[in-house]
């Protein structure tokens, strides 16, 4: 019988059966090539009824103008006689929509930051929203789920920046192909497959073998981890319960899952290939197996080329992650600042290494918006009563990460807080925003180490100028002992802002100490003192421009501005993971210093669920939950809360940072490629043709990190981004 296609779409679209076209839907007369774009949108899908460009906040004001940009193939019957004997195959190929130029006219952006945020008005005008082939009730299709019952275990490869979801099935037609990773000397790369199978899968087990190439790379350059269904949800999206979190222990037993029917179970490999490995191309095998069912070999094809990432205590760009240690101890139920404690913190600190964590928060005042009951600097009585502070946590707190961090991070001591939280964005630092709450403390029994509720002195008062000066040169001191004299930096500044008082008590002997800030606006000074970290959502004097307008190198900027991606969440796709920091380096600046932002911050580490309710059931983190120190909008919730997943012997990773990672290493060869094209003298010795090639391919990986914001991720995954990284080392080496 004949078959019914439907497919919504962006863009026009055209459809093949076995080579011959059958049918085209927004797409002009006469011969289809691959550039032929489609028919163009009318005006009133780009602009609001008052002429102003739509941006994502009006779809709920104008739902049928962004319902317009989806087009729709309703229908269309497939005539029985154009079917063969055995496999046919049906193509959709999907053609851009041309840019009406409104979109690129200032004067009617009605939010002139949204443009520059670059997430809120571009909108992807190509791509297959969803496909629906429908058979008469009576005919004899069999879906792919069907058939691959009874098949065993099945393996397929899945793109490492999609997302596997518990509605995944295997398609028995799907051929598995090798594992192909292309990496440097000193980095980690991977990729993954997924096995499925209609009965649970017990015993799962993957064994490696050595990589022969040049020379042979031991098997245990070869890690593998196997996802676990604990991510959050796009909102709209029904494909069930997202794989995030990567644990290195092999589940006992992957279950059937409601939503597919089938047992599913991704399985990530990564290949650290070590410094000085010989350059070429090495091969290797995986076995997956498990009870009852045959084993499977997956082969493993590595190139490596000749170029070598530098440590990533080394890394040029700098991002701003927060670590929650009362977090840690409360998932896991260890005493805080226990060994047990502090060992599963020497994990967390080697799992942030890589993602060029810079930043590292030591509370010395309770009831922070990072959720802390007490502070990690506690307070005792001397022999004639007064305070004197104890740092022995905060020591050995800066010791663990300083192993895995090296000697670059910036340290905050996080001594401030408003006395109300902040709340809406608006009036940053004035009358309304510009006071100090009371230094709550926390008190130790030396005897016991039994902690309880304190009050520090009074602001500007002689008791309060003497209580700083001695927390204050106690940190200096514990700094310049290893060698990071100039790291430190007083906070957390928001948009509630402390008074002059306040800051001059707490810089009564060095007032040349930088404050950190973290605030909905770009600020570089407060009160007369200078900001040493500004992460800011808007106003960050940085906007994002096609390479052939403008260029950025945020690297290079002397201060450390940094962009608070607030539009990324838990959900997002993995391609803006894998794209946010080289997009905002490359950004233009527009503020008085040089450079755009070196980073993006305020990022949360490990804010995982550690709050039940009576059920057991996980409902909340502990960034904000004292409601007199939220933050509002800037809360640690309303971003990403945690990068890392929660394993079963402590932090693990998970496929969100995995991309974040890779991306960094990717940042530090745009960098490497960067500084020889900005020095005259070695750009002369690459010759014209290398440093346009170089410049090529900078300028691309710009425009398709553009791009990749909002609705991009859809074309993303699939726009060859493993050859561009290829491409990127290649280049660099």
């Amino acid at each position: 019988g004949e078959l019914t296609l439907s497919a919504p779409f962006k863009g026009g679209m055209v459809v093949y059966l076995n080579g011959e076209e059958l049918t085209r839907a927004f797409m002009p007369e006469g011969d289809i090539g691959l550039y032929t774009a489609a028919a163009p949108y009318d005006k009133d899908v780009f602009l609001r009824p008052d002429g102003y460009l739509l941006w994502r906040y009006d779809a709920q004001d104008y739902p049928e103008r962004f319902q317009k940009r989806i087009r729709q193939l309703k229908e269309f019957k497939i005539p029985a006689s154009k079917l063969k004997k055995g496999v046919n195959l049906l193509a959709l190929a999907v053609h851009r929509a041309p840019s009406d130029p409104v979109l690129f006219l200032r004067r009617v952006e009605k939010y002139p930051h949204a443009q520059h945020g670059h997430y809120a008005i571009p909108w992807c005008r190509v791509g297959l929203t969803d496909v629906e082939l429908l058979a008469p009730a009576a005919a004899s299709v069999v879906t792919n789920p069907s058939h691959a019952k009874g098949k065993g275990l099945l393996a397929w490869n899945h793109n490492a920046l999609r997302r596997v979801y518990t509605a995944d099935y295997p398609d028995p037609y799907e051929p598995l192909r090798p594992i192909r990773i292309a990496g440097v000397g000193n980095g980690t790369f991977a990729s993954q497959i997924v096995v499925g199978c209609e009965e649970p899968i017990k015993g799962l087990k993957v064994e490696v073998t050595d990589l022969k190439g040049p020379r042979t790379m031991s098997a245990s350059s070869v890690q593998v981890r196997y996802g676990l269904p604990d991510g959050e949800a796009h909102e709209g999206y029904d494909f069930g319960t997202p794989f995030d979190s990567l644990e290195e222990i092999a589940p006992a037993e992957v279950p059937i899952y409601e939503e597919s029917q089938f047992a599913i179970q991704p399985i990530w490999v990564s290949v650290s290939v070590p410094i000085g490995a010989e350059p070429g191309d090495y091969s290797g095998a995986l076995t997956v197996s498990a009870k009852g069912v045959k084993s499977l070999e997956v082969p493993l094809e590595l190139k490596v080329i000749d170029w070598t990432l530098p440590d990533s205590r080394e890394f040029k760009a700098f991002v701003d992650i927060v670590e929650s240690p009362e977090s840690v101890a409360i998932q896991y139920g260890v005493p805080l600042w226990s060994d047990e404690h502090f060992r599963l913190l020497d994990r967390t600190f080697e799992l942030l290494a890589p993602l060029a964590a810079k930043t590292l928060y030591i509370t010395t005042v309770r009831r922070t918006h990072w959720g802390n009951e007490h502070a990690m600097v506690s307070w005792v009585r001397g022999p004639a009563g007064e305070l004197q502070p104890d740092l022995t946590v905060a020591e050995k707190y800066l010791d663990v990460a300083l192993k895995h961090l090296g000697r670059g991070p910036a340290v905050v001591l996080y001594s401030w807080e408003p006395p109300r939280s902040m709340g809406h964005a608006g009036a940053a630092g004035g009358p309304g925003r510009t006071h100090d709450r009371a230094i709550l403390i926390s008190m130790v029994n030396p005897k016991t180490g039994k902690l309880r509720r304190a009050q520090g002195p009074a602001w500007g008062t002689p008791e309060c100028r003497a209580f700083w000066k001695k927390l204050v040169t106690g940190m200096q001191k514990l700094l310049e002992k290893r060698g990071m004299k100039d790291s430190l930096l007083l906070g957390l500044v928001g948009d509630h802002r402390p008074t002059r008082q306040a800051m001059d008590d707490m810089t009564s002997e060095d007032h040349s100490i930088k404050w950190a800030i973290h605030s909905h606006y770009y600020c570089d000074s407060w009160q007369g003192y200078d900001i040493g970290m500004c992460v800011a959502v808007w106003g960050i004097h940085a906007r994002t421009n096609d390479p052939s307008v403008s260029r950025g190198y945020g690297w290079r900027n002397p201060f450390c501005s940094l962009y608070f991606p607030r539009e990324m969440r838990g959900a997002s796709p993995l391609v803006e993971h894998r794209t946010k920091v080289e997009h905002w380096l490359g950004a233009e600046y527009t503020g008085r210093r040089e450079g755009g932002p070196r980073g993006i911050g305020r990022l949360g580490a490990d804010f995982w669920k550690v709050f039940k309710d009576r059920r057991d059931v996980p409902r909340g983190t502990l960034a904000g939950r004292y409601p007199e120190s939220a933050w509002g909008q800037l809360n640690l919730n309303n971003g990403i809360p945690h990068l890392l997943g929660v394993g079963k012997h402590g932090p693990v990773p998970t496929v969100r940072s995995e991309a974040f990672r890779e991306n960094m290493q990717e940042v530090e060869a745009r960098i490497f490629i960067e500084k020889a094209l900005l020095d005259e003298p070695k750009k002369a010795k690459l010759g014209e043709d290398l440093a346009h090639r170089c410049r090529q391919a900078l300028d691309e990986r710009i425009r398709m990190g553009m791009h990749a914001g909002g609705e991009g991720w859809v074309w993303f995954a699939s726009s060859g981004w493993e050859k561009r990284a290829e491409k990127l080392f290649g280049l660099a080496a």
